[in-house]
C-alpha cells in the first residue's frame, strides 16, 4: 500500500490492513507527509514508513505494483505530477467529497445526480477528481466522516457544536470503520468509475442532535445561522450509497447514526456527562 495523504480515512484503512494481516511485517505500507519530522504524531502506533511528499523517486518506487489510496486535499500541489508517478500501481482510489454536489437545494443525491460546483471548494474538488479520473482511479465521493472518538457527541459535550440553521437540513455520513472496509473492497472495482458512499439513514441536524441530547439527558445546543457555521455544515443532501454497497456485497457495521453513536454515548462520553451534569 501507498497512501498519498494520511488523514483519518487513510489511518483507519491502515489500521484495518494491519489488524487483518497474517504476519507481523508491514514494511510494504508507505504514507506521504509534508513534514517528515512529524512522524510520531502522524502514524501513532501504526507500522507505516513515511515518505516526503516531495521525494518523487521514492513515491514512484513505493507505488510500483501496489495499491494506492489518494486522500490529498483538492488544493494540494502537483497532483498531476503525482498521478503520473503512480502509473505503474496495481490499483488506484481517490477519496473525493459529496461537496461536489454544492450546498443548496440538492436534497437527494444518487449516481445520476450531476455535480453542482456552486462554491470554490466544489470547483477545486472537481478539478482534482478530473486529474485522478484521467489517471484511471476509482473515485469515492464521501459524506461526513466520524468514529468512536470524533463525532457529534464529543462536539456537543465540549460545547463546540451549534445546530446549523433551523436544523432541517439533511446530512449523510459514514463511520470510518465501515469506510476502511469499503475502501479495501473498492480496490477491486474497474478503474475510471465514480461511486457514492453513505450510510442507510440520512438525517437532519436537529434529529441527530435531539437523539444525542435525549439519550444523554442534556438540553439541545444553541442554533446558529447558516452563514456562521463551517461551509460543510450548510449543505442539505441525502446521499444514496446503496449502489456501491450492492456492488461490493458489503453490509454496514453502522447502518445509521444511532448505531454509530451508541458506543460514544454509552461509554467515555456518557461517563463524562455523568460527572458534569450530576
Amino acid at each position: 500500500m501507498l497512501y498519498l495523504g494520511f488523514g483519518q480515512a487513510a489511518r483507519h484503512h491502515a489500521e484495518c490492513v494491519q489488524s487483518s494481516a497474517k504476519t507481523d511485517s508491514h514494511d510494504d505500507l508507505f504514507a506521504t507527509t509534508r513534514d517528515i519530522t512529524n512522524k510520531q504524531g502522524l502514524i501513532k502506533d501504526l507500522q507505516v514508513a513515511l515518505l516526503d511528499i516531495a521525494d518523487h523517486c521514492a513515491i514512484e518506487m513505493a507505488a510500483d505494483g501496489q495499491k494506492v489510496l489518494v486522500s490529498l486535499p483538492p488544493d494540494a500541489p502537483e497532483q498531476d505530477r503525482l498521478a503520473a508517478l503512480v502509473s505503474r500501481r496495481k490499483a488506484l482510489i481517490y477519496l473525493s467529497s459529496t461537496g461536489v454536489y454544492g450546498t443548496n437545494g440538492r436534497k437527494e443525491i444518487d449516481l445520476e445526480t450531476p455535480p453542482l460546483a456552486d462554491n470554490p471548494q466544489a470547483e477545486a474538488r472537481l478539478a482534482a477528481e478530473a486529474i485522478w479520473l484521467a489517471a484511471g482511479a476509482v473515485i469515492l465521493r464521501l459524506p461526513g466522516l466520524y468514529d468512536r472518538q470524533n463525532n457529534v457527541v464529543s462536539r456537543i459535550l465540549q460545547g463546540k457544536y451549534r445546530i446549523p440553521g433551523d436544523g432541517s437540513n439533511y446530512v449523510s455520513r459514514i463511520h470510518l470503520e465501515d469506510l476502511a472496509r469499503i475502501i479495501d473492497l473498492s480496490f477491486a472495482l474497474p478503474p475510471g468509475q465514480i461511486w457514492l458512499v453513505g450510510d442507510q439513514c440520512p438525517a437532519t441536524h436537529l434529529e441527530i442532535a435531539s437523539y444525542v441530547c435525549k439519550e444523554i439527558g442534556i438540553d439541545l445546543p444553541d442554533f446558529a445561522p447558516l452563514d456562521e457555521v463551517h461551509y460543510t455544515m450548510r449543505s442539505d443532501r441525502r446521499v444514496d450509497g446503496r449502489a456501491l454497497l450492492d456492488k461490493l456485497g458489503y453490509r454496514l457495521i453502522y447502518p445509521d447514526f444511532r448505531a454509530g453513536l451508541k458506543e460514544a454515548i454509552s461509554s467515555k462520553n456518557a461517563s463524562f456527562v455523568d460527572k458534569k451534569w450530576e
